[in-house]
């Protein structure tokens, strides 16, 4: 018994497991095991930046994979995804971790926040830029995929302007073909919807009910569309 013993204390000893590239996500290097280090993925690697972004997604519904068309950027992310608490800036409400019906699959609801990873958020406009998505790349999208961001119509020419998030705003803005909504007056950001109630605007993969912005729904992640995610 002695013998065992020893034995296998010793074969402990020796054990040294293999920690892979992007076998752990991360915010920051302290997120990481011993020796690693948080790429601009989020993703723990022994070198500086081994990876593309393409290899990762920030997204948590469906198959958690970004959605066709994404440009692979490494703040940014399109992802598939449903929610059925209602508007574009509710915070996560089940953890990160909705079901394919924008449940929590435990009786509760999902926000459109929870369709992006802890550390990630529904986009603004405003910090799009600085991220480095281009408008062309937002036309490119084959769907529409919400932001983080409403508006109104000015008077002067009809065209949805991007605002701050207030209660009340009838459009929600974000990426997509010029096939959907209205083309958008904002920084990055290219279409805008608006309720299917007041007109043919709203794609038919989202509820719109008015106003848009605190009403918005998605009821299945696997029909087109989603939303925006931003890290930080």
């Amino acid at each position: 018994m002695r013998a065992l013993t020893l034995a296998a204390l010793a074969l402990a000893s020796c054990y040294s497991p293999t920690i892979k590239d992007d076998q752990y996500q991360c915010m920051t290097s302290t997120d990481c095991p011993s020796g690693f280090h948080c790429n601009s993925c989020s993703q723990c690697v022994l070198l500086a930046e081994p990876l593309t972004c393409s290899q990762f997604s920030p997204c948590t519904n469906g198959d958690k994979q970004r959605a066709a068309g994404d440009p692979n950027l490494p703040n940014v992310a399109f992802c598939p995804g449903a929610w059925q608490v209602g508007g574009v800036s509710t915070p996560a409400k089940c953890g990160n971790a909705p079901a394919p019906d924008g449940s929590d699959g435990k009786g509760g609801s999902c926000s459109i926040a929870d369709n992006c990873m802890a550390g990630w958020h529904p986009c603004t406009d405003g910090e799009l830029g600085v991220q480095g998505l281009t408008t062309d790349q937002c036309k490119a999208l084959p769907s529409f995929f919400a932001a983080n961001q409403v508006g109104v119509v000015p008077k002067i020419n009809g065209t949805p302007t991007c605002a701050a998030a207030s209660a009340g705003a009838h459009y929600v803005f974000g990426c997509g073909p010029t096939s959907v909504g209205l083309d958008a007056a904002c920084t990055t950001l290219s279409r805008a919807v608006r309720s299917n109630v007041v007109n043919v605007n709203c794609p038919s993969y989202f509820n719109c009910a008015d106003p848009a912005g605190d009403h918005l729904t998605k009821a299945s992640a696997t029909d087109p569309g989603g939303v925006m995610c931003c890290k930080g």
